[in-house]
Protein backbone atom coordinates (compact mmCIF):
# COMPACT_ATOMS: atom_id res chain seq x y z
CA UNK A 1 0.00 0.00 0.00
CA UNK A 2 2.94 2.27 0.65
CA UNK A 3 4.00 1.86 -2.99
CA UNK A 4 0.83 3.33 -4.50
CA UNK A 5 2.57 6.62 -5.32
CA UNK A 6 5.85 5.12 -6.53
CA UNK A 7 6.64 6.65 -9.95
CA UNK A 8 8.52 3.59 -11.25
CA UNK A 9 6.42 1.63 -13.76
CA UNK A 10 8.03 -1.66 -12.70
CA UNK A 11 7.00 -1.09 -9.08
CA UNK A 12 3.48 -0.20 -10.23
CA UNK A 13 3.17 -3.41 -12.26
CA UNK A 14 4.52 -5.54 -9.42
CA UNK A 15 2.10 -3.90 -7.01
CA UNK A 16 -0.79 -4.55 -9.39
CA UNK A 17 0.24 -8.21 -9.78
CA UNK A 18 0.60 -8.68 -6.01
CA UNK A 19 -2.83 -7.36 -4.99
CA UNK A 20 -4.38 -10.81 -5.10
CA UNK A 21 -2.36 -11.81 -2.03
CA UNK A 22 -3.88 -9.05 0.11
CA UNK A 23 -6.78 -9.65 2.47
CA UNK A 24 -10.29 -8.73 1.29
CA UNK A 25 -11.07 -5.13 2.19
CA UNK A 26 -7.63 -3.57 1.80
CA UNK A 27 -7.27 -5.40 -1.52
CA UNK A 28 -10.38 -3.79 -3.01
CA UNK A 29 -9.48 -0.32 -1.71
CA UNK A 30 -5.98 -0.43 -3.19
CA UNK A 31 -7.29 -1.94 -6.43
CA UNK A 32 -9.83 0.87 -6.84
CA UNK A 33 -7.15 3.50 -6.32
CA UNK A 34 -4.70 1.85 -8.70
CA UNK A 35 -7.31 1.42 -11.42
CA UNK A 36 -8.52 5.01 -11.10
CA UNK A 37 -4.95 6.22 -11.64
CA UNK A 38 -3.87 3.80 -14.37
CA UNK A 39 -7.06 2.60 -16.06
CA UNK A 40 -5.63 3.21 -19.54
CA UNK A 41 -2.60 1.01 -18.92
CA UNK A 42 -3.66 -2.46 -20.19
CA UNK A 43 -0.85 -4.25 -18.35
CA UNK A 44 -1.68 -2.64 -15.01
CA UNK A 45 -5.42 -3.28 -15.50
CA UNK A 46 -4.84 -6.94 -16.41
CA UNK A 47 -2.63 -7.43 -13.37
CA UNK A 48 -5.13 -5.79 -11.00
CA UNK A 49 -8.07 -7.77 -12.38
CA UNK A 50 -6.03 -10.95 -12.02
CA UNK A 51 -6.23 -10.69 -8.24
CA UNK A 52 -9.84 -9.55 -7.92
CA UNK A 53 -11.62 -12.64 -9.18
CA UNK A 54 -15.13 -12.46 -7.80
CA UNK A 55 -14.84 -9.01 -6.24
CA UNK A 56 -14.76 -6.86 -9.39
CA UNK A 57 -18.25 -5.54 -8.61
CA UNK A 58 -17.10 -4.47 -5.14
CA UNK A 59 -14.24 -2.44 -6.61
CA UNK A 60 -16.52 -0.98 -9.26
CA UNK A 61 -19.03 0.10 -6.64
CA UNK A 62 -16.27 1.73 -4.57
CA UNK A 63 -15.28 3.87 -7.55
CA UNK A 64 -18.89 4.80 -8.36
CA UNK A 65 -19.89 5.55 -4.76
CA UNK A 66 -17.23 8.22 -4.52
CA UNK A 67 -18.93 10.01 -7.45
CA UNK A 68 -15.52 11.01 -8.81
CA UNK A 69 -14.90 13.65 -11.47
CA UNK A 70 -14.29 12.41 -14.98
CA UNK A 71 -10.80 11.39 -16.06
CA UNK A 72 -9.84 9.14 -18.98
CA UNK A 73 -8.27 6.64 -16.57
CA UNK A 74 -11.39 6.42 -14.40
CA UNK A 75 -13.57 5.97 -17.45
CA UNK A 76 -11.38 3.14 -18.76
CA UNK A 77 -11.26 1.49 -15.33
CA UNK A 78 -15.06 1.56 -15.01
CA UNK A 79 -15.43 0.09 -18.49
CA UNK A 80 -13.08 -2.85 -17.89
CA UNK A 81 -14.50 -3.61 -14.45
CA UNK A 82 -18.00 -3.56 -15.95
CA UNK A 83 -16.92 -5.82 -18.82
CA UNK A 84 -15.50 -8.36 -16.38
CA UNK A 85 -18.63 -8.26 -14.21
CA UNK A 86 -20.90 -8.75 -17.22
CA UNK A 87 -18.78 -11.56 -18.62
CA UNK A 88 -18.87 -13.32 -15.24
CA UNK A 89 -22.64 -13.74 -15.77
CA UNK A 90 -23.46 -13.75 -12.06
CA UNK A 91 -27.02 -12.68 -11.48
CA UNK A 92 -26.67 -10.35 -8.46
CA UNK A 93 -23.69 -8.21 -9.57
CA UNK A 94 -24.96 -8.21 -13.16
CA UNK A 95 -28.40 -6.91 -12.22
CA UNK A 96 -26.79 -4.30 -9.95
CA UNK A 97 -24.71 -3.09 -12.90
CA UNK A 98 -27.84 -2.81 -15.06
CA UNK A 99 -29.37 -0.65 -12.35
CA UNK A 100 -26.36 1.67 -12.35
CA UNK A 101 -26.56 2.06 -16.12
CA UNK A 102 -30.26 2.94 -15.92
CA UNK A 103 -29.88 5.34 -12.96
CA UNK A 104 -30.58 8.79 -14.40
CA UNK A 105 -29.13 10.45 -11.29
CA UNK A 106 -25.69 9.10 -12.10
CA UNK A 107 -23.22 11.14 -14.13
CA UNK A 108 -23.65 10.59 -17.85
CA UNK A 109 -20.02 9.65 -18.45
CA UNK A 110 -20.24 6.95 -15.77
CA UNK A 111 -23.37 5.43 -17.31
CA UNK A 112 -21.76 5.50 -20.75
CA UNK A 113 -18.59 3.83 -19.40
CA UNK A 114 -20.62 1.11 -17.68
CA UNK A 115 -22.58 0.48 -20.85
CA UNK A 116 -19.42 0.29 -22.89
CA UNK A 117 -18.28 -2.49 -20.56
CA UNK A 118 -21.32 -4.50 -21.58
CA UNK A 119 -20.54 -3.73 -25.22
CA UNK A 120 -16.96 -4.93 -24.77
CA UNK A 121 -18.12 -8.21 -23.23
CA UNK A 122 -21.18 -8.87 -25.37
CA UNK A 123 -20.76 -7.06 -28.70
CA UNK A 124 -17.01 -7.20 -29.20
CA UNK A 125 -16.44 -3.45 -28.77
CA UNK A 126 -12.74 -2.50 -28.53
CA UNK A 127 -11.32 -2.52 -25.01
CA UNK A 128 -9.91 0.76 -23.67
CA UNK A 129 -6.21 1.14 -24.38
CA UNK A 130 -6.24 -1.09 -27.47
CA UNK A 131 -5.40 -0.21 -31.02
CA UNK A 132 -5.99 -2.25 -34.16
CA UNK A 133 -2.39 -3.45 -34.11
CA UNK A 134 -2.61 -4.56 -30.49
CA UNK A 135 -5.91 -6.31 -31.13
CA UNK A 136 -4.38 -8.27 -33.96
CA UNK A 137 -1.46 -9.26 -31.75
CA UNK A 138 -3.83 -10.50 -29.07
CA UNK A 139 -5.18 -13.17 -31.40
CA UNK A 140 -1.78 -14.68 -32.14
CA UNK A 141 -0.22 -17.43 -30.06
CA UNK A 142 -1.32 -19.31 -26.97
CA UNK A 143 -2.28 -17.81 -23.64
CA UNK A 144 0.09 -18.18 -20.70
CA UNK A 145 -0.83 -20.73 -18.05
CA UNK A 146 -4.09 -20.00 -16.16
CA UNK A 147 -2.23 -19.28 -12.93
CA UNK A 148 0.58 -17.14 -14.32
CA UNK A 149 0.71 -13.63 -12.80
CA UNK A 150 -0.29 -10.74 -15.01
CA UNK A 151 -3.38 -12.11 -16.71
CA UNK A 152 -6.99 -11.74 -15.62
CA UNK A 153 -6.78 -14.23 -12.72
CA UNK A 154 -3.05 -14.78 -12.58
CA UNK A 155 -2.42 -15.31 -8.87
CA UNK A 156 -4.62 -18.39 -8.80
CA UNK A 157 -7.56 -18.60 -11.16
CA UNK A 158 -8.83 -18.89 -14.71
CA UNK A 159 -8.87 -15.92 -17.03
CA UNK A 160 -11.96 -13.74 -17.33
CA UNK A 161 -11.19 -13.98 -21.06
CA UNK A 162 -10.12 -17.59 -20.94
CA UNK A 163 -9.64 -18.64 -24.57
CA UNK A 164 -7.69 -17.00 -27.42
CA UNK A 165 -10.93 -16.47 -29.35
CA UNK A 166 -12.38 -14.57 -26.37
CA UNK A 167 -9.58 -12.02 -26.68
CA UNK A 168 -10.36 -11.66 -30.37
CA UNK A 169 -14.07 -11.05 -29.79
CA UNK A 170 -13.50 -8.69 -26.87
CA UNK A 171 -11.05 -6.72 -28.99
CA UNK A 172 -13.63 -5.88 -31.60
CA UNK A 173 -12.87 -8.48 -34.25
CA UNK A 174 -16.00 -10.61 -34.08
CA UNK A 175 -17.15 -11.81 -37.47
CA UNK A 176 -20.49 -10.12 -37.00
CA UNK A 177 -23.32 -9.81 -34.56
CA UNK A 178 -25.33 -12.57 -36.23
CA UNK A 179 -22.54 -15.10 -35.77
CA UNK A 180 -22.10 -14.35 -32.09
CA UNK A 181 -23.58 -16.40 -29.30
CA UNK A 182 -26.66 -15.12 -27.51
CA UNK A 183 -26.22 -13.98 -23.93
CA UNK A 184 -28.52 -15.68 -21.45
CA UNK A 185 -29.72 -14.00 -18.26
CA UNK A 186 -31.49 -15.75 -15.43
CA UNK A 187 -34.18 -13.09 -15.14
CA UNK A 188 -35.56 -10.12 -17.01
CA UNK A 189 -33.23 -7.05 -17.06
CA UNK A 190 -36.04 -4.68 -16.07
CA UNK A 191 -33.81 -1.61 -15.69
CA UNK A 192 -32.30 -2.00 -19.15
CA UNK A 193 -35.71 -2.57 -20.72
CA UNK A 194 -37.01 0.65 -19.18
CA UNK A 195 -33.97 2.55 -20.43
CA UNK A 196 -34.25 1.09 -23.95
CA UNK A 197 -37.88 2.26 -24.10
CA UNK A 198 -36.73 5.88 -23.81
CA UNK A 199 -34.88 8.12 -26.20
CA UNK A 200 -31.30 9.21 -26.67
CA UNK A 201 -27.94 7.63 -27.42
CA UNK A 202 -27.88 5.43 -24.32
CA UNK A 203 -31.33 4.04 -25.11
CA UNK A 204 -30.25 3.14 -28.65
CA UNK A 205 -27.10 1.41 -27.39
CA UNK A 206 -29.06 -0.57 -24.79
CA UNK A 207 -31.60 -1.61 -27.44
CA UNK A 208 -28.77 -2.97 -29.58
CA UNK A 209 -27.45 -4.99 -26.65
CA UNK A 210 -30.88 -6.39 -25.80
CA UNK A 211 -31.15 -7.84 -29.31
CA UNK A 212 -28.43 -10.27 -28.25
CA UNK A 213 -29.71 -11.01 -24.75
CA UNK A 214 -32.29 -13.66 -23.85
CA UNK A 215 -34.05 -14.29 -20.55
CA UNK A 216 -36.93 -16.43 -19.30
CA UNK A 217 -40.16 -15.22 -20.88
CA UNK A 218 -38.60 -12.80 -23.37
CA UNK A 219 -41.41 -11.99 -25.84
CA UNK A 220 -40.99 -13.62 -29.24
CA UNK A 221 -37.82 -15.51 -28.32
CA UNK A 222 -38.12 -19.26 -28.78
CA UNK A 223 -34.66 -19.89 -27.31
CA UNK A 224 -35.50 -18.36 -23.93
CA UNK A 225 -35.36 -20.87 -21.07
CA UNK A 226 -38.38 -21.41 -18.81
CA UNK A 227 -38.61 -19.12 -15.82
CA UNK A 228 -37.97 -20.60 -12.40
CA UNK A 229 -41.06 -21.25 -10.34
CA UNK A 230 -41.41 -19.50 -7.00
CA UNK A 231 -40.13 -22.63 -5.26
CA UNK A 232 -37.23 -23.01 -7.72
CA UNK A 233 -36.29 -19.37 -7.21
CA UNK A 234 -36.26 -19.87 -3.46
CA UNK A 235 -33.92 -22.84 -3.90
CA UNK A 236 -31.74 -20.83 -6.29
CA UNK A 237 -31.30 -18.05 -3.71
CA UNK A 238 -30.58 -20.55 -0.91
CA UNK A 239 -28.18 -22.40 -3.18
CA UNK A 240 -26.14 -19.25 -3.71
CA UNK A 241 -25.32 -19.22 0.00
CA UNK A 242 -24.48 -22.94 0.07
CA UNK A 243 -22.19 -22.45 -2.92
CA UNK A 244 -20.51 -19.46 -1.31
CA UNK A 245 -19.84 -21.35 1.92
CA UNK A 246 -19.03 -24.84 0.61
CA UNK A 247 -18.05 -24.77 -3.07
CA UNK A 248 -16.65 -21.36 -3.93
CA UNK A 249 -13.16 -21.83 -2.46
CA UNK A 250 -12.39 -24.46 -5.11
CA UNK A 251 -14.72 -23.68 -8.00
CA UNK A 252 -14.41 -19.89 -7.53
CA UNK A 253 -17.13 -17.18 -7.67
CA UNK A 254 -17.23 -17.33 -11.47
CA UNK A 255 -17.66 -21.12 -11.56
CA UNK A 256 -14.62 -21.55 -13.77
CA UNK A 257 -12.61 -23.61 -11.31
CA UNK A 258 -8.87 -23.59 -10.68
CA UNK A 259 -6.04 -25.14 -12.61
CA UNK A 260 -5.07 -28.56 -11.18
CA UNK A 261 -7.58 -28.21 -8.32
CA UNK A 262 -11.19 -27.97 -9.50
CA UNK A 263 -12.71 -28.23 -12.98
CA UNK A 264 -15.02 -25.52 -14.34
CA UNK A 265 -18.75 -25.79 -13.68
CA UNK A 266 -19.60 -23.44 -16.53
CA UNK A 267 -20.62 -25.27 -19.72
CA UNK A 268 -19.72 -28.58 -18.10
CA UNK A 269 -21.69 -31.52 -19.57
CA UNK A 270 -21.83 -33.08 -16.11
CA UNK A 271 -23.09 -29.92 -14.42
CA UNK A 272 -25.88 -29.70 -16.98
CA UNK A 273 -26.60 -33.43 -17.23
CA UNK A 274 -29.75 -35.05 -15.86
CA UNK A 275 -30.28 -34.09 -12.22
CA UNK A 276 -29.80 -37.70 -11.11
CA UNK A 277 -26.24 -37.63 -12.49
CA UNK A 278 -25.19 -34.28 -11.07
CA UNK A 279 -26.61 -35.30 -7.68
CA UNK A 280 -24.41 -38.41 -7.66
CA UNK A 281 -21.29 -36.25 -7.97
CA UNK A 282 -22.21 -34.10 -5.00
CA UNK A 283 -23.22 -37.06 -2.82
CA UNK A 284 -20.35 -39.44 -3.59
CA UNK A 285 -17.60 -37.27 -5.06
CA UNK A 286 -15.70 -37.59 -8.35
CA UNK A 287 -12.16 -38.46 -9.30
CA UNK A 288 -10.68 -37.18 -12.51
CA UNK A 289 -7.79 -35.49 -14.27
CA UNK A 290 -8.39 -32.20 -12.39
CA UNK A 291 -8.38 -32.69 -8.63
CA UNK A 292 -10.61 -34.91 -6.50
CA UNK A 293 -14.17 -33.85 -5.74
CA UNK A 294 -14.96 -34.90 -2.13
CA UNK A 295 -18.44 -36.20 -1.22
CA UNK A 296 -19.52 -32.87 0.23
CA UNK A 297 -23.19 -33.70 -0.29
CA UNK A 298 -22.98 -36.37 2.39
CA UNK A 299 -22.88 -33.58 5.00
CA UNK A 300 -25.73 -31.58 3.44
CA UNK A 301 -29.46 -32.10 3.68
CA UNK A 302 -31.50 -33.14 0.64
CA UNK A 303 -32.85 -29.61 0.42
CA UNK A 304 -29.37 -28.05 0.57
CA UNK A 305 -28.11 -30.35 -2.20
CA UNK A 306 -31.14 -29.53 -4.35
CA UNK A 307 -30.61 -25.80 -3.74
CA UNK A 308 -26.91 -25.64 -4.61
CA UNK A 309 -27.44 -27.79 -7.72
CA UNK A 310 -30.28 -25.54 -8.83
CA UNK A 311 -27.96 -22.57 -8.36
CA UNK A 312 -24.97 -23.90 -10.35
CA UNK A 313 -27.25 -25.14 -13.14
CA UNK A 314 -28.84 -21.70 -13.59
CA UNK A 315 -26.08 -19.24 -12.62
CA UNK A 316 -23.45 -17.87 -15.06
CA UNK A 317 -25.97 -17.86 -17.90
CA UNK A 318 -26.54 -21.62 -17.76
CA UNK A 319 -29.82 -23.22 -18.78
CA UNK A 320 -29.92 -26.35 -16.63
CA UNK A 321 -33.14 -27.60 -15.11
CA UNK A 322 -33.72 -26.99 -11.38
CA UNK A 323 -33.38 -29.86 -8.90
CA UNK A 324 -35.86 -30.77 -6.16
CA UNK A 325 -35.27 -32.49 -2.83
CA UNK A 326 -37.28 -35.57 -3.88
CA UNK A 327 -34.74 -36.28 -6.62
CA UNK A 328 -31.86 -35.93 -4.18
CA UNK A 329 -33.57 -38.21 -1.66
CA UNK A 330 -34.12 -40.86 -4.34
CA UNK A 331 -30.50 -40.75 -5.55
CA UNK A 332 -29.19 -40.82 -2.00
CA UNK A 333 -31.16 -44.02 -1.36
CA UNK A 334 -29.96 -45.68 -4.57
CA UNK A 335 -26.28 -44.83 -3.94
CA UNK A 336 -26.22 -45.30 -0.16
CA UNK A 337 -23.90 -48.30 -0.41
CA UNK A 338 -21.30 -46.57 -2.58
CA UNK A 339 -17.99 -45.95 -0.80
CA UNK A 340 -15.79 -44.50 -3.54
CA UNK A 341 -16.02 -41.47 -5.83
CA UNK A 342 -17.46 -41.73 -9.32
CA UNK A 343 -15.08 -41.81 -12.26
CA UNK A 344 -15.56 -39.66 -15.32
CA UNK A 345 -16.14 -42.76 -17.48
CA UNK A 346 -18.87 -44.01 -15.16
CA UNK A 347 -20.64 -40.68 -15.19
CA UNK A 348 -20.43 -40.25 -18.96
CA UNK A 349 -21.91 -43.71 -19.38
CA UNK A 350 -24.84 -42.55 -17.24
CA UNK A 351 -25.16 -39.42 -19.40
CA UNK A 352 -25.73 -41.68 -22.39
CA UNK A 353 -28.48 -43.64 -20.66
CA UNK A 354 -30.25 -41.09 -18.40
CA UNK A 355 -31.91 -38.19 -20.19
Amino acid sequence: MAQLDDPDWAVRYQLAASLGAMAPGPRERVAATLLERHGRDPIAVDAVLSGLRGSEAVVLEKILQADPPHTPDREAAITMLAATVVRGAQDVPGQALFGWIADGRRAGWQRAALLRGAEVAWLGAPMPGTSSGRRAAASVGALPCPTCPGGRAGPGGAYAYSKPEDFVVASGRAAGRGAARSIRLNREPAELLALAAGTGALAERVATILERVVWPGKPGDRTAIPALTEEDQRRYEAGREVYRNVCQACHQPDGRGQDRLAPPLVDSPLTLAAAEITTRILLNGKEGTVGLMPPVGSTLSDEQVASVLTYVRREWGQAGTPVDSATVRSVRAVTSGRTRPWTNDELMSLVATIR
